[in-house]
């Protein structure tokens, strides 16, 4: 076989790889579960659903209160009752950290400030987290949120 036609062969062999990989990956599904989530004017959070598989997760958040809300995604390991408030939060950390480790809770995921509905600012944010079983708490942080029930649980099974 001369130089030209390996040549020749060696791309067809990588031109159809190419192809099988294209097509291939423009077929995979997305994987990821999607949760809505509705911060209400009646101080609570509707979520779409309360129980979820654990894996790959996109949580799709809007706020529709009159108020600014501060969304805090943590799994916990406690009753929500025994979660510590201080000066009418949660402790979650400074500004600007990851993740927090709270006794019987942990931080997974902060949101800067959720606009007013009706008003200009960013109104919805969508979190990207892997969820593994357990249960997991999204609240708003705002002083005495916590305490007026804005907040949802979803359980990972």
């Amino acid at each position: 076989m001369s130089r030209a036609s390996s040549a020749r062969c060696f791309g067809a062999i990588l031109g159809g790889a190419a192809v099988i990989v294209a097509t291939t990956s423009a077929c995979l599904p997305f994987r990821a579960q999607k949760v809505w989530a509705y911060v209400r004017q009646s101080n609570a959070i509707s979520i779409s659903r309360p129980t979820v598989g654990s894996g790959e997760t996109l949580i799709k958040i809007r706020n529709d209160r009159n108020e600014k809300v501060r969304l805090v995604l943590m799994r916990v390991d406690i009753p929500l009752a025994d979660i510590p408030i201080r000066n009418g939060v949660v402790p979650v950390g400074k500004f600007g950290t990851a993740e927090y480790h709270g006794a019987g809770y942990r931080v997974i995921e902060k949101l800067d400030d959720l606009a007013p509905a009706f008003s200009p600012g960013q109104k919805t944010a969508t979190l990207h987290v892997f969820l593994a079983r357990g249960v997991y708490v999204l609240f708003s942080n705002r002083p005495g949120d916590f305490q007026r029930g804005i907040r949802a649980v979803v359980h990972v099974n």
